[in-house]
């Protein structure tokens, strides 16, 4: 087996390629496209949610919403995750030999704590 350094020469060779090239502006416009839309967006619905309107306060809660039961729904999923009957962690945790059941044991305080 035969090695050679080339250098920086597969990078002369993508950025003489016209298909690379191509690829990378179309990936540029593609990307500015998305960021431009999504800041239009966002910035339609702030001037809708500033604006005083009946129905404004319901259409303020429903925008918060997402940013207050995120949360607990990662929580829910987590606690399913290690649930010590069904979780797939805890199962996974019991086939290593490693039997863990955070209901029973609890947690123990780190010692900086």
């Amino acid at each position: 087996m035969h090695t050679e350094f080339i250098g920086l020469r597969n990078f002369a060779d993508l950025l003489s390629d016209p298909y690379y090239l191509e690829s990378f502006k179309v990936t540029a416009v593609f990307s500015a496209l998305v960021a431009g839309s999504g800041i239009a967006i966002a910035l339609l619905l702030a001037v809708m949610a500033d604006r005083v309107v009946r129905g404004a306060l319901a259409y303020k809660t429903l925008l918060i919403w997402p940013y207050g039961v995120a949360p607990v729904i990662a929580g829910v999923l987590w606690a399913f995750l290690f649930a010590p009957s069904v979780g797939i962690v805890s199962w996974v945790l019991r086939q290593a030999g490693y039997d863990w059941n955070w209901v029973i044991k609890g947690t123990r305080r780190c010692s900086w704590w």
